[in-house]
C-alpha cells in the first residue's frame, strides 16, 4: 500500500537586540520579538498553526539569565487531529518567566 503525499509549509524567525554583555559576566539587555507559522497540510484550508511571542531577556554573560516573555498561539478549526488532539490549542495566551545560572 502506498502512503499519501501531504505537503506541509513552515516558517519562524526571530529578531533580537543585545545591549551589552561581551565579555563573561558583563550584564545585558537582549528584547525580542519572535512569530512562526505551520500549515500542516497545504492542499488543506483553515488548518493553519500560528506563534507570535514579546520578551526581555537579560543578566550576566555565561553566568546569569532571565527571560520574560509574552506569547500566543492558535490554530483554525482544520488541524488534522494528529497534530492537536481534538485541535486543543484552538487560541492561547501565556506568560513565562525562566531563569538559569552558570557556574
Amino acid at each position: 500500500a502506498s502512503q499519501p503525499q501531504i505537503k506541509f509549509g513552515t516558517s519562524r524567525g526571530i529578531v533580537a537586540w543585545r545591549l551589552g554583555g561581551l565579555h563573561k559576566g558583563e550584564s545585558y539587555f537582549e528584547p525580542y520579538v519572535m512569530a512562526g507559522v505551520f500549515d500542516p497540510e497545504l492542499d488543506v484550508h483553515s488548518d493553519m498553526i500560528w506563534e507570535g511571542a514579546l520578551g526581555v531577556s537579560g543578566g550576566m554573560w555565561k553566568r546569569l539569565r532571565a527571560t520574560l516573555q509574552f506569547g500566543t498561539a492558535g490554530s483554525q478549526y482544520g488541524v488534522p487531529d494528529q497534530v492537536f488532539v481534538g485541535n486543543s490549542l484552538v487560541d492561547q495566551q501565556n506568560v513565562k518567566l525562566q531563569i538559569g545560572g552558570g557556574f
